[in-house]
């Protein structure tokens, strides 16, 4: 919530005042007190979880390992190097530090460190406890994950999509909540200026049942003429009482969503920041085809498009024969300990390199074939996907633009019908004010023109639900509060 809405609520607490809530300060409310909206955002933690556990292909690894032989070799003859003894007895303890990595080409490097520490009775050995440590380095590597990249990491590459288009979705269902949230605003001041038209409705009925009832004692009109007017005042009571509750029943619903509460000390902003601009509004649409590049659904489905495209190419890496190449350089040392016997330590070391490529396949490979033929399938499925939504966003879009420009043009109809009329209206009050004019027939004078100006407000929020649904769709909801 930025700095502006915290103010309002701060303030309106301290004061005890309702709070006006603008379209500023209903954006504000709505991201960071609706629950919907916060777990739609959750959703957003879930998919990144998801690309945080494929990263595990790159980490680092570290195995330890321990072990421990003892070997009796039955002596039978002296050039086994038993000498007296009945065998040979060896003793071997064994240490073992492993670290190896893969990156995303799909090379995997290891490093293993070896110790071994043997103890024999061997006459051949010059000592009897002697040290051979060896350091390897070597490498794997897959040729396929090299001509098709991303094959090896193909995990974390579809996590990161999935992640993509889980924000994206993400986006679409929280502006579809807002949007929602909105309209329901809007039905709020709906209510809210049909209460005031039933109220004057109301005042007029009252007026017109006394003025009956005073001419019914006079005799200047029937009973049932003063009858229907009774009438006619009970229902408009009704439809005011009627009024009310739908009127409570709306605001106790957006008072749940902004503020958890049924009732909280808040009133609308009867204008809502309506725009009444045309150039304004034409502005921020801007220009149909960028919108329709960078509306969430079709950025989605080229999200979809793109790895779909991808899994066909490792998926014709599959149908290839393995091609493992591998490759290690091994140091090894001896190396013997001070004893009482011996005391001179010898040490060397012995570099082994092994190169080496291992190819498999099977004969018919149907496996592989079948896996090329769907993921190719799939990948002219999404490309059909992505035109068919492009096409629907440019008629939605074009769409929303002529329904926004017509209802503009009634909105600023209606505008001048409410300053005709209230031209009409001052005409009437002199008459009034002169006494050439009931008060009855002012008050029915003043019911048409509250009437029209009401029908202009509701063309208003007309234009409101047709300018959000237009910028929700474009995936530009943000710019609704600079409109």
């Amino acid at each position: 919530m930025n700095i502006i809405g915290v103010f309002c609520l701060f303030f309106s607490g301290i004061l005890g005042k309702e709070l006006i809530i603008s379209k500023k300060v209903f954006f504000d409310l709505v991201g960071r007190n609706n629950l919907g909206l916060q777990e739609k955002k959750l959703d957003l933690d879930i998919s990144r979880s998801e690309v945080l556990s494929a990263s595990e292909l790159f980490d680092i690894n570290v195995s330890l390992e321990a072990g421990y032989t003892k070997a009796n070799t039955p002596s039978s003859s002296s050039l086994d190097g038993a000498g007296g003894a009945s065998s040979v007895i060896a003793k071997t303890q064994s240490y073992g530090l492993t670290m190896s990595k893969s990156f995303y080409s799909g090379t995997t490097i290891r490093v293993p460190y070896g110790l071994d520490i043997i103890n024999s009775n061997s006459t051949f050995r010059s000592i009897e406890k002697t040290f051979e440590p060896s350091l390897t380095f070597s490498l794997e590597q897959d040729l396929r994950d090299l001509f098709y990249w991303g094959r090896f990491s193909k995990k974390y590459d579809k996590a990161i999509v999935k992640d993509r288009t889980g924000q994206l979705k993400s986006e679409i269902d929280q502006s579809k909540l807002i949007v929602k949230l909105i309209e329901k605003y809007l039905d709020g001041l709906d209510a809210l200026f049909q209460l005031d038209l039933k109220k004057q409705a109301y005042i007029n009925g009252e007026k017109k049942f006394q003025l009956m009832v005073k001419k019914f004692s006079l005799g200047k009109a029937s009973l049932i003429q003063k009858n229907d007017a009774q009438i006619n005042l009970f229902k408009a009571q009704e439809k005011l009482e009627n009024q009310k509750i739908k009127f409570q029943k709306i605001t106790a619903d957006i008072s749940q969503e902004l503020f958890q509460k049924t009732e909280y000390p808040w009133k609308y902003d009867k204008e809502f920041g309506f725009v009444s601009d045309w150039k304004k509004i034409d502005k921020g649409l801007g220009d149909l085809k960028e919108l329709i590049d960078n509306s969430p659904e079709v950025k989605k489905r080229m999200e979809e498009v793109n790895l779909a495209k991808r899994e066909f190419s490792w998926a014709k890496g599959d149908s290839f024969p393995s091609m493992d190449l591998s490759a290690s350089y091994k140091l090894a040392g001896v190396r013997e300990t001070y004893s009482l016997a011996q005391k001179e330590v010898w040490e060397g070391q012995f570099p082994t390199t092994n190169y080496g490529l291992t190819m498999e396949r099977a004969v018919h490979n149907y496996a592989a074939k079948s896996s090329r033929l769907m993921k190719e399938a799939l990948w002219k499925q999404k490309k059909l996907l992505l035109q068919k939504t492009r096409f629907e966003q440019e008629i939605d879009l074009k769409e929303g633009v002529a329904k926004i420009k017509k209802q503009m043009q009634i909105v600023m109809n209606y505008k001048k019908m409410v300053g005709l009329l209230k031209e009409k209206l001052g005409f009437y009050e002199k008459k009034l004010q002169q006494g050439s004019l009931s008060v009855y027939d002012y008050n029915t004078q003043y019911e048409e023109v509250l009437k029209t100006d009401i029908d202009y407000k509701k063309s208003q929020i007309s234009l409101e639900r047709f300018i959000i649904r237009f910028l929700q769709k474009s995936g530009q909801l943000k710019r609704l509060t600079s409109l």
